[in-house]
């Protein structure tokens, strides 16, 4: 019984990245911007890779796409999901 409460505890704990962003546009917490930012930088990382076909350029571009993000301050007026301001911002800089 107390194993299968101590298995589901970091499921709890963890935060969600629609509580992360709530974090992030209503208390400007560097914490949540973080869990984002390692939630989503392998799948942006990715994408970038696959649409440029250069790693190193790849790094560059989805570090610039969070700072566009958080710079902008999309993350005070898009909606509970990350990935559209995220998506658009990494987009415009393609």
């Amino acid at each position: 019984m107390a194993s299968s409460l101590f298995s589901i505890l970091p499921s709890l704990l963890t935060i969600t990245d629609e509580q992360a962003m709530w974090r992030v546009k209503m208390d400007d917490d560097p914490q949540a911007f973080a869990r984002l930012v390692e939630r989503w930088q392998g799948p942006i990382q990715r994408l970038c890779i696959k649409m440029l076909g250069d790693a190193h350029r790849a790094e560059d571009l989805t570090q610039e796409a969070f700072a566009g993000v958080r710079a902008a301050e999309g993350l005070r007026t898009c909606g509970p999901v990350f990935d559209v301001p995220l998506a658009n911002c990494t987009e415009s800089l393609l």
